[in-house]
């Protein structure tokens, strides 16, 4: 009949509806933007029939039980040092963030994002993207539920110019970024050229003993203080051994070997650190190494037309 609500019309009045008192409900932060672009992309709600809330419900707790904050590639740590009621009270405070992540629901508008992000998925695919095409999608995607993590994942098969992805990295907060290089792992996003950054790495993964390797070399032949604040500890739950210097036989070189016969980083333990080039601070790059470094990561592959 004329001037009657359309089905689609009074579904997105309904989820718009939801979506509000979700947002009045609730007190998490990250909510979607309510500004600009962001604004569309929650209240314009064009769904596909045969996508469901139950089958989004379940692709969003199998992210979350699956991100940095929750997944375990190598099973528990055991503890070097430290009182026992001190690590059972870490451990306790781990279970039951993880027990609050798998509680966790999504918002309605949950369903509208799952399904842009299939459509990004069949749009990108067989393209080459640069890292500022890139950019400017994952920009209209909201902070939320990992929903920039989801698409710059989705888009990385496809960049061309892998060399700018810290322009991607960049515009994303330290959550988005620690969950990134947990999905696509250090060496796969890593520019030796531009190497500038906080680390914090877990020498259980074989990535991140290979990136304390070439961060070690680059220590060594680069000139000033380019290594700070460095600290060690055995154990997530330990505290940092105190007078802790980077070893020269972290570098994995045959020709920095000690006398123990000890050549590469361990396969346990915590290290934090930040690298930097600043002049301030005496250092310089070598460029010829951090050429020559290249080969370890993706980005020193051959492009391919």
């Amino acid at each position: 009949g004329g001037g009657g609500k359309t089905e689609k019309q009074s579904l997105r009045d309904k989820l718009n509806k939801l979506n509000k008192d979700d947002d009045e409900s609730s007190d998490e932060e990250g909510f979607y933007d309510h500004s600009g672009v962001r604004l569309k992309f929650k209240s314009s709600f064009d769904v596909p029939e045969f996508m469901t809330w139950i089958e989004a419900t379940n692709h969003y707790k199998d992210y979350l039980e699956s991100s940095h904050k929750a997944f375990n590639h190598f099973g528990e740590e055991v503890p070097r040092d430290g009182s026992k009621a001190a690590i059972e009270l870490k451990v306790k405070e781990e279970e039951e963030a993880k027990e609050k992540l798998k509680s966790k629901k999504p918002l309605r508008a949950y369903l509208h994002l799952y399904c842009k992000l299939q459509e990004l998925e069949v749009a990108v695919m067989g393209c080459c993207l640069t890292v500022r095409q890139a950019c400017e999608i994952i920009d209209h995607f909201p902070r939320r539920d990992y929903a920039r993590v989801q698409a710059t994942v989705c888009m990385h098969k496809c960049l061309y110019d892998l060399e700018n992805f810290n322009q991607i990295l960049r515009m994303l907060d330290a959550q988005e970024m620690r969950e990134v290089i947990h999905r696509l792992g250090y060496l796969n996003v890593w520019n030796p050229w531009i190497p500038d950054a906080m680390y914090r790495f877990d020498l259980r993964a074989q990535d991140h003993r290979k990136m304390t390797e070439m961060l070690s070399i680059l220590e060594q032949e680069e000139p000033g203080e380019n290594w700070l604040d460095g600290s060690y500890r055995w154990s997530s739950y330990d505290e940092p051994v105190p007078g802790w210097e980077l070893p020269k036989s972290w570098s994995g070189r045959k020709e920095d070997t000690d006398n123990a016969g000890n050549c590469g980083p361990r396969d346990f333990g915590r290290l934090d650190f930040e690298y930097t080039s600043d002049p301030i601070l005496g250092c310089t790059p070598v460029w010829s190494v951090r050429k020559d470094l290249r080969k370890h990561c993706l980005i020193g592959g051959e492009k391919v037309y």
